[in-house]
């Protein structure tokens, strides 16, 4: 017969009472009970910095990509609203008002209304949450309200201080304390972060024409400017939250594919065409910004480059035009190019090392033309892969629930804000200059969440001229962010690294999770004190309504809950009649112990 903890009544008495007494403490709930919202530590130092004072005209939070702002932007909309601050617009960008809405409705219950086509603001009470192109056309709308909170996700679209719209919604708005959702406060050059401060409150800001020259390629001066900036941004990068927050490695590879003899054949005619004299068809254009034009096109696809040049080839005649048709007509020739060929050869490859690993068989392939991506999808499902091409949210639960479907196929219209943590491997197969942009599509799937290691492929050839042009700028702008904002992880890497030596790395989901296990375990004393620090400011920032809603992580409830869990079991088993043991897990602060029947 199994032998039970409690020797006597008496005993089962006294652990019932305290199980009882957890259940009414008011620490309980934020320390041991798994609520709907799980807040991490950094998360709650950034809401706290949003609301740390009322004569701040606002804020941008710009955390690293997959910190998932969301939460925190929902904090202060929380706090906001519980003390009776219910006057908040939330404007999006369209593809992520599915996830603002489900977060809602799982994590915070606050109550909210969808804004979209019509003139007036709805009457119900609720966070108003509508998209950016509804809040420009109705601004006027807008500005009949007083608005206590705006929060504006994908806020770099507003670093444009010049843009007619972004002036629009900063007079809508103009009196609300101002929350901006950015993990890319710096997008072209520092004038976006003054573009972003002014969007605040322009009376703080020095000269514009000061700021540029102060600033621009002026490394030297970054820390300054990093020391300026911090009065208005709070930004976590994931390299300071390993020791408490889930994340798996990121295992890049940059693949350099090379030329068929046909595409050889193309590259010289076209720079023999540049560097001649007769180019009627381009006469803005120099010889350096002709060659990225041309050799970028074509790095991307042979069908992008011939849709490309064929408006130029009509404005010509004469020796011009019979050059321009006779690359047009080679182009036109290679239906698969060697940086195709490449990419599948690697996929099957990675789809057959992860099937053995029990990962999920998925990539999301980015592309920089609407031409490729045709070209491409039609490509994969050709050779057997089920493929799918992004225009919207049923796509990504097309591609979430659907283990068959293997690719999703997009431009950069999916590499912001999406949740595809589902997915652990990225390919760029059109690289892009800007790393800022490559760090977002790569976030898509190397989030929290992500169970598994995240490989990201990017493909170049040293053959071409643009590619080695777009290395050498992604190296440039990513110093150049680091150095003011700072990034935790690399874009591109493993140079002539074969595939199946970076899949060694490549760890099965069950590795991750021992391995942040011991993390945690290695890490446990630091982290419960910041657990503490966190929950002192949780009830000293937050009201009981918000710091109610909310688990602050890490404090190992999985732990707690599974010793609760036997404790009670412990029970159950010692009295014969129970009443009722209720028991709703995952806790959720309710833990009911009625007493066996007499």
């Amino acid at each position: 017969m199994e032998e039970n903890k409690f020797q006597s009544q008496y005993s089962a008495l006294i652990e019932a009472k305290r199980l009882e007494d957890l259940s009414n403490d008011k620490n309980f709930l934020p320390v041991y009970a798994s609520s709907t919202a799980k807040i991490l530590l950094y998360q709650i130092a950034a809401a706290r910095f949003a609301l740390r004072s009322d004569f701040l005209n606002g804020c941008i939070l710009c955390d690293e990509g997959s910190l998932d702002k969301t939460y925190e932007a929902l904090l202060v909309a929380g706090q906001k609203w519980y003390e009776g601050k219910e006057n908040i617009l939330v404007v999006l960008p369209p593809n992520l008002v599915t996830q603002w809405k489900r977060k809602l409705d799982r994590d915070f219950t606050l109550p909210y209304v969808f804004w979209n086509n019509t003139k007036n603001i709805p009457d119900e009470d609720g966070l108003i949450l509508t998209t950016y192109d509804c809040a420009v056309r109705h601004a006027d709308k807008i500005k009949e309200r007083d608005w206590d909170l705006a929060i504006f996700d994908e806020a770099d679209v507003l670093a444009n201080y010049t843009k007619e719209t972004t002036a629009i919604l900063k007079n809508a708005v103009w009196e609300a304390y101002k929350l901006l959702l950015t993990p890319i406060p710096i997008t072209k050059d520092i004038r976006d972060i003054y573009g972003l401060i002014h969007f605040i409150d322009e009376s703080i800001l020095p000269d514009v024409d000061w700021f540029y020259k102060r600033y621009f390629r002026k490394p030297e001066n970054y820390p300054e400017l990093t020391g300026w900036v911090s009065q208005f941004c709070f930004r976590t990068l994931k390299a300071q939250a390993t020791e408490y927050v889930n994340f798996s490695r990121r295992l890049p590879i940059t693949v350099d594919y090379p030329l068929i003899p046909e595409e050889k054949e193309l590259y010289k005619l076209i720079s023999t065409y540049i560097t001649s004299d007769d180019k009627a068809a381009y006469p803005e254009i120099d010889e350096y910004n002709l060659n990225l034009l041309f050799f970028k096109t074509l790095s991307s696809s042979p069908q992008a480059f011939v849709n490309m040049i064929s408006p130029a080839i009509q404005r010509t005649y004469g020796l011009e035009k019979a050059t321009l048709l006779h690359i047009q007509k080679l182009a036109s020739e290679i239906k698969i190019n060697s940086k195709t060929t490449q990419l599948l050869k690697i996929l099957k490859t990675v789809f057959n090392h992860l099937k053995l690993m029990k990962v999920n068989q998925k990539a999301i392939v980015f592309v920089d033309n609407n031409t490729t991506l045709d070209n491409l999808y039609m490509i994969f499902r050709q050779n057997g892969y089920n493929t799918l091409k992004y225009k919207d949210n049923d796509t990504l639960e097309q591609f979430r629930n659907n283990e068959d479907i293997q690719i999703l196929v997009t431009t950069d219209t999916a590499a912001k804000g999406l949740d595809i943590e589902y997915c652990p491997v990225v390919v760029n197969y059109d690289m892009i200059y800007n790393s800022i942009q490559m760090e977002q599509r790569i976030c898509r799937c190397h989030r929290q969440g992500q169970n598994s290691d995240v490989l990201v492929i990017n493909l170049l050839s040293h053959e071409n001229f643009a590619d080695v042009r777009m290395l050498e700028l992604i190296n440039k702008r990513t110093l150049q962010f680091n150095g003011i904002f700072g990034m935790s992880d690399d874009i591109v890497g493993n140079f002539d690294t074969k595939i199946k030596n970076v899949l060694k790395d490549f760890r099965h989901r069950d590795e991750v999770a021992q391995a942040f296990k011991e993390n945690l375990s290695t890490h446990r004393k630091e982290n419960e004190q910041l657990v503490e620090n966190s929950e002192d400011i949780l009830f000293t920032t937050f009201t009981k309504s918000v710091a109610d809603k909310v688990t602050v992580t890490p404090d190992y409830i999985e732990e707690k809950n599974e010793e609760l869990n036997n404790d009670l079991w412990e029970l159950v088993k010692y009295y014969n009649k129970v009443k009722m043991i209720y028991i709703d897990p995952p806790y959720n602060g309710i833990v009911t112990i009625l007493l066996p029947i007499k």
